[in-house]
């Protein structure tokens, strides 16, 4: 109900505020400070890896959005690396891409037409009241690392985009034949009976002589190559552990308190419900009117609220009339609670009239340009700095966080001083109180448990000469930022890439071997057993006199998968269209042989479809053929700018920042 209150010009500037929260954080990357860099260019390998007209994707902007991904997936997604970073770097370019294709088209953001979007966001509105001006940009700041003006640059973007792919999607339409097929694909229904032959059942029966193994390790030598492996020597700085050496003295928390003195005044404020009566047709436009009600004439409306009134002055509850009578939809359910307001975020009417009034004063009439409300000031509270001994459990766990970080790399950094300066490894770690302990061989993609899923380790290990590994004097990277503090890295050992040899890889080729042999012996197993039934006899018998269970499935549509057997998608091209009592040749099934008998089929009956059904399946269709156009969209803009010159790739920075060969 807020909205009803405040001035517009502040609505309007909010609004641009919100509209991050419906894009995502996807469209944040390439806005935090440090990413749009204005001197790189294409003869920058390390900084950019495609220019879309005026605009570049650099590698620092894939790298942040490679770990926003990682942590969303959790644990360690490093044997995914490449994949993500080919998708990460293909999203980057295509939105850069449909970006300049919006522009060169014409189309224009005007600030009105992001706020229609927001109207109805309620994230920085609970109750419909406002977070307060300096509460949201702190949110901007803090949760979304961007600065106001970086976050209105976004909103504006991602309105362009969704203009755009309107637009271009715009003519697409779904035909009654369309709809009737989709409709026949999710009712026909198939019944099978069928048998598994599982590849890992074979292949534990596999008990290949040494011969044999030599043998395919020959036949597969390329398989089997090792990437380089470094072992170093790292000196751990742990944060918890100087969080217990590190304080914070009366001095900082006073200085830290003095320095930020006015973000701890709390401006007078009230916390107000109210009973609204809307009165005419533009206020009930502005103020949403509760579904049914209608507007009064302004005489009919005071005198709805003075009868309202004259109840609640005999004593009825405020919360029940609330609910019974306000137009205000947005807190009729709450008995009217608008919740804190402070001044100049109510209109002059009613801001004249609540800041005047003591907490706990009997209701009041009021009349605004939206209605005649019923308001009861229910706390009112004078402005006031909140003291150092009230903020201090706020401050002081903050502050000791920061020292404790500064401390961190502090030490960090003194280690590599020193040792820069001609000291050992170990000599400089003792004299900071830290030990030096050694890492297991690693290779540059695999993750240490121990550490995380941070990346920036493996780098600076792989940085470092390997011409220098295991010398005294050996150099060390600069501090490493790890999840539980900082570390110093000195490599110590380096296992090059190379042709694995037999015996390195032994428990692998036996692997690959059995899994190889158990896949053959279970399709030749299964396409004996169709051959069998084909000849005439009958699946239950023949899986019988090899010793094999036959199992039934349940009715199953195209979609979804069937229990001890997979997913339907591997059996319905042939179990929808193989004449009942017919047995299929054998199919591999989630790396399974099975061959089934199509038992019983249900044909779809067009005229139970309903009409809701029939909506659903047209806009099921449409969203699916809009996704197709769009995408087709983009690819061939990406073709048409690249024919243009105006989307250059470096493809050398690309490859090297994936890992291509």
């Amino acid at each position: 109900m807020l909205k009803l209150f405040r001035q517009r010009k502040l609505m309007v500037r909010i609004m641009f505020w919100v509209i991050v929260l419906i894009v995502g954080v996807m469209m944040v990357v390439t806005l935090v400070p440090g990413l749009s860099q204005a001197d790189l260019s294409l003869r920058d390998p390390q900084g950019v890896l495609a220019r879309v007209g005026e605009a570049s994707v650099t590698q620092d902007a894939v790298q942040r959005e490679y770990q926003r991904r990682a942590q969303q997936l959790g644990g360690d997604p490093s044997q995914f690396r490449k994949f993500l970073l080919q998708g990460i770097v293909e999203d980057l370019i295509t939105r850069e891409v449909v970006e300049y294709e919006a522009g060169r088209l014409g189309f224009r953001v005007s600030p009105e037409e992001v706020a229609l979007q927001l109207q109805q966001n309620s994230l920085f509105y609970p109750g419909g009241q406002f977070v307060g001006a300096q509460t949201y940009e702190q949110i901007v700041r803090t949760q979304l690392g961007m600065s106001v003006p970086a976050f209105e640059r976004e909103v504006e973007r991602q309105v362009l985009l969704t203009k755009l792919a309107l637009w271009v999607t715009g003519g697409v339409s779904v035909s009654p034949a369309e709809v009737e097929q989709e409709y026949r694909r999710r009712t026909e229904t198939a019944k099978i009976e069928f048998v598994v032959f599982g590849p890992e059942e074979y292949a534990r029966r596999v008990t290949p002589s040494a011969e044999e193994l030599q043998s395919y390790y020959q036949a597969n030598r390329a398989r089997y190559q090792l990437p380089e492996r470094r072992v170093v020597r790292l000196v751990p700085i742990d944060r918890d552990q100087l969080s217990r050496r590190v304080t914070v003295s009366e001095q900082e928390l006073e200085e830290y308190y003095q320095g930020r003195r006015e973000s701890y005044r709390i401006p007078e404020r009230v916390r107000v419900r109210h009973i609204l009566f809307l009165r005419s047709v533009e206020s009930a436009a502005a103020g949403q009117p509760a579904p049914g009600s209608s507007e009064a004439a302004p005489d009919e409306a005071r005198q709805q609220a003075e009868a309202v009134l004259a109840q609640l002055r005999r004593g009825a509850g405020f919360d029940a009339l609330a609910k019974e009578h306000s137009a205000d939809t947005a807190t009729r359910e709450k008995g009217g609670e608008i919740g804190w307001i402070q001044r100049g975020q109510t209109v002059p009417a009613l801001e004249q009239v609540i800041f005047s009034l003591p907490s706990g004063s009997p209701p009041e009439l009021v009349e605004t340009s939206y209605g005649v409300h019923i308001v009861q000031v229910l706390e009112h509270q004078q402005e006031r700095l909140r003291p150092l001994a009230e903020v201090r459990a706020e401050i002081e766990p903050g502050l000791k966080q920061q020292k404790v970080e500064q401390e961190a790399f502090a030490q960090a950094r003194k280690i590599v001083t020193a040792v820069r300066a001609g000291q050992t490894l170990e000599a400089a770690a003792q004299a900071a109180g830290w030990p030096v302990v050694e890492s297991p061989p690693f290779t540059r993609e695999q993750a240490l448990p121990a550490l995380g899923a941070e990346r920036d380790f493996q780098e600076a290990a792989f940085r470092l000469p390997a011409a220098t590994a295991g010398q005294p004097t050996a150099p060390v990277s600069d501090p490493v930022a790890l999840p539980a503090g900082y570390t110093v890295l000195q490599l110590k050992e380096v296992s090059p890439a190379h042709q694995a040899t037999f015996d390195e890889v032994r428990a692998r080729v036996m692997q690959a071997y059995q899994q190889e042999r158990g896949t053959d012996q279970a399709r030749e197993a299964a396409q004996h057993l169709a051959s069998q039934v084909a000849v005439g006899s009958d699946l239950r018998a023949a899986a019988r006199s090899s010793g094999i269970e036959v199992q039934t499935a349940e009715p199953f549509g195209r979609l979804g998968a069937i229990p001890g057997l997979g997913a339907v998608r591997d059996v319905a091209p042939l179990a929808f269209s193989l004449p009942v009592g017919t047995i299929s040749p054998a199919v591999t099934v989630g790396g399974k042989w099975v061959v089934f008998r199509v038992v019983a089929r249900t044909e779809a009956d067009l005229s139970q479809m309903s009409p809701g059904e029939k909506e659903a399946l047209t806009n099921f269709l449409l969203e699916q053929k809009r996704l197709l156009t769009w995408r087709i969209f983009t690819e061939s803009t990406r073709k048409k700018l690249l024919a243009d010159g105006k989307l250059r790739l470096n493809q050398a920075a690309i490859d090297r920042l994936i890992g291509a060969s």
